[in-house]
């Protein structure tokens, strides 16, 4: 949706969406990698610079997620949670 009509809206949504996937089951980090290389692909080729930032975005909204969900986890049970 995101490369047909650029609009910002569809590109929070995808982010805030892959963020989910990767946090419910990882195999799905395979899938925002690629979307990564995508959108660095149409900024190279078509030189979108709102593509870049949508990488930036996805990115962002990725770590905020794991970074947040680790956060309350810990806060709520009191203990560490493991790098593994």
């Amino acid at each position: 949706m995101y490369l047909k009509g650029r609009e910002k809206k569809d590109i929070v949504l995808a982010s805030v969406m892959i963020g989910g996937a990767v946090l419910l089951k990882s195999n799905y980090l395979i899938t925002l990698v690629a979307m990564v290389i995508v959108l660095f692909m149409d900024t190279i080729m078509k030189r979108a610079r709102r593509s870049l930032l949508g990488i930036v975005v996805i990115v962002l909204v990725y770590l905020g997620l794991q970074i947040g969900t680790q956060t309350c986890i810990e806060a709520i049970t009191g203990e560490k949670v493991s790098d593994g």
